[in-house]
């Protein structure tokens, strides 16, 4: 090779070199982490060097991993928020896994859910929404005002849902992705009450679905949401659920995964309990309590429903059209002893038309207990009492002139139910009122109140978070609603119409003022009590802290059993500590 060849050839490689030596020197990006349905997970336990010479023992503390086990009993069927009202088990998860523009606290007031802020026209007939920033769903599509709109276009065109013949009659205005007008007839504030439904995700459906097809849409097997838990199985095919904490509303979570197994009964639940096979339950049957609580290691958290139970006078009935009969028969009334004897303890006495925590109960007075002043006023009023103490001869009165007390009490057949009205019945008798029941399975029992035929019934209610009442007690229910007693009162029913066409809660509260003031002088019912609902946690949770049991914040819903979830631990380690002295 020639030495002119040689000197090129060595250029050439030196070339090659420089080269590659620049495209390595070029700085790289970091790696861009992949998205994931994982939770931040917290420190196992803090490591504190232990002192040389000092005894050493191992202790047993929490640590972060493992799943959570959460027995019911039921199963689901529809964890959709369009369907789930019929069943207590998919309201539970429906309420872990969806988000409706806005949510209610205790109190039956509005707060924030997906939609951050909303205003109402000057009109009071539009309301306008705007989403949260940020709001995704678990498959991180971005949250939009068309899910909004396919949401409850659903529930319009399907004409038999509850909330159809409300959204028929709203108009539904995407102004922008994030911005949504809805438009009603005449102002209507309990529409706040119809957009606390959780939304679903229109990308995920064909635009020609019905609600009759969301019934049978394999969606319901794995549901798509936007809540603080994710679906992380095919429920259908597993036979149990898996909720995921979603990573974006939880710091430092120290549990993988909820798993939701459902069972037959309460026994086989405890039985599953006992056997180490659940950690915690939700939805405790109020005669199954004794059994929860007799668990080893079984705590048990109650808080209170809206659901209540009723008595309604028929107002047209031969004898309770009178109020010096509805008036006794309430001061003949122990609610305490009701709730004791029929269900196990588990309720709560109240007053009035609205639940204590409702802000529109205001100061309604308490209904009093007292068997003497409900045989005085019966008597004052000409009624013959049948009791052992006061015969028709000791009285000295006329036979002719007086008239036999006896109410018929009207139900659903239930055991539970039963007991309650055979509680009631004995406590009447006390004072000289006899009763009788009537029994009725659903279908007929409502037929019986559309007919007036009873004079006292048992209700159960399961009120709007929204106080409105109109429905119920206004003089238009009578014949278009249920208002089954009848009662004719046309301040209370002004009242009623007129708060639930404005919106602020200040400004509506000096109305249900009004009708609380009605009912309670009318009386046209006589609430019983609260219902509530039991969660159940086992000592296998843990605290984070590892010095107290596993913090309960109160309970409105289901997602509130889990609002200090982040503390709670299943698993375990061993660690060596200095030992005691």
């Amino acid at each position: 090779m020639s030495r002119t060849n040689l000197v090129w050839l060595l250029l050439l490689v030196g070339a090659v070199v420089f080269l590659l030596w620049s495209i390595l020197s070029i700085p790289q990006p970091e790696p861009i982490a992949a998205a994931s349905s994982t939770p931040t997970v917290a420190p196992t336990a803090t490591f504190t060097p232990i002192p040389a010479g000092q005894p050493i023992c191992e202790a047993i503390v929490p640590a972060a991993g493992g799943s959570l086990i959460v027995g019911m009993v039921g199963a689901p069927l529809y964890p959709n928020p369009l369907l789930a009202d019929d069943n207590p088990v998919d309201r539970v998860l429906v309420d872990l896994l969806f988000d409706g523009l806005v949510r209610f606290d205790r109190h039956g007031l509005a707060q924030p859910a997906l939609a951050e802020t909303w205003s109402v026209s000057e009109d009071g007939l539009t309301v306008t929404f705007v989403l949260r920033a940020g709001a995704r769903w678990h498959d991180g599509q971005p949250v939009t005002t068309r899910d909004v709109a396919f949401t409850y276009g659903l529930l319009a065109a399907d004409g038999t849902h509850s909330d159809s013949a409300l959204w028929q009659s709203a108009e539904i205005n995407p102004i922008d992705d994030k911005t949504v007008a809805i438009t009603l007839p005449q102002p209507y504030s309990p529409i706040l009450q119809a957009v606390s439904r959780g939304i679903l995700p229109s990308h995920v459906f064909a635009e020609s679905l019905t609600l009759n097809d969301l019934r049978n849409n394999i969606f319901n097997n794995q549901p798509l949401g936007t809540g603080v838990f994710l679906a992380g199985n095919d429920w259908l095919q597993d036979g149990y659920v898996r909720l995921l904490p979603v990573p974006a509303a939880w710091a430092n979570i120290g549990i993988d995964a909820v798993d939701f197994r459902f069972f037959a009964s309460d026994a086989a639940r405890a039985e599953a309990y006992a056997a180490g096979e659940i950690d915690s339950v939700i939805g405790v049957a109020r005669e199954t309590v004794p059994l929860v609580l007799a668990l080893d290691g079984m705590r048990l958290f109650t808080s209170p429903q809206t659901r209540y139970a009723q008595l309604l006078f028929n107002m047209d009935g031969a004898i309770t059209q009178n109020k010096s009969v509805r008036t006794s028969l309430a001061l003949a009334t122990d609610k305490s002893a009701v709730i004791q004897l029929a269900l196990n303890g588990q309720g709560l006495p109240f007053s009035g038309a609205f639940t204590p925590d409702s802000w529109a109960a205001g100061s309604t007075p308490a209904d009093r207990f007292d068997q003497a002043a409900a045989i005085a006023q019966l008597e004052e009023a000409g009624w013959l009492l049948q009791t052992e103490e006061a015969s028709v001869r000791e009285r000295n009165v006329d036979e002719e002139t007086v008239e036999t007390l006896s109410v018929r009490l009207l139900l659903i057949e239930s055991a539970e139910n039963r007991r309650i009205a055979e509680t009631l019945l004995a406590q009447w008798a006390e004072v000289g009122i006899a009763g009788s029941l009537i029994a009725h399975e659903p279908a007929s029992y409502y037929a019986a109140l559309q007919e007036g035929d009873f004079d006292i019934a048992l209700v159960i209610v399961d009120p709007l978070n929204d106080p409105d009442l109109y429905d119920f007690w206004s003089q238009e229910a009578i014949f278009n609603g249920q208002n089954f007693g009848g009662w004719n009162n046309r301040v209370a029913s002004e009242a009623l119409e007129s708060a639930r066409q404005i919106w602020e809660p200040e400004d509506r509260f000096p109305h249900y003022e009004t009708f609380n003031r009605a009912f309670a002088a009318d009386r046209p019912a006589l609430s019983l009590f609260q219902y509530v609902q039991s969660f159940g946690i086992g000592d296998g949770v843990h605290s984070a802290e590892n010095d107290r049991p596993v913090p309960i914040a109160f309970i409105n819903r289901p997602r509130d059993f889990f609002d200090t979830f982040p503390k709670w631990r299943v698993e375990t380690e061993v660690i060596n500590v200095v030992c005691d002295d």
